[in-house]
């Protein structure tokens, strides 16, 4: 099958396994992104990251994405 416009988002969202919000260790909250394949980091960076950049909440947050198996990748 030859990708199509729009695909990143379909795989980039598949790819997402689980999401957890737990209390944090440097801020009050911290939102772990875990996925199967590198290309989730797509949710991350383009959909999510920005909306709690523009939100007053970001100060609270540690954001953190990992693909299973692998290190865990900071953004807030």
């Amino acid at each position: 099958r030859t990708p199509q416009v729009g695909d990143i988002h379909k795989y980039s969202a598949n790819s997402i396994q689980n999401v957890e919000i737990v209390k944090g260790e440097e801020k009050p909250i911290r939102i772990i992104v875990e996925m199967t394949e590198s290309v989730g980091f797509f949710q991350i960076e383009e959909v999510l990251f920005p909306k709690i950049l523009s939100n007053p909440v970001k100060p609270h947050i540690e954001l953190y994405g990992r693909v299973t198996g692998e290190e865990m990748r900071r953004y807030l």
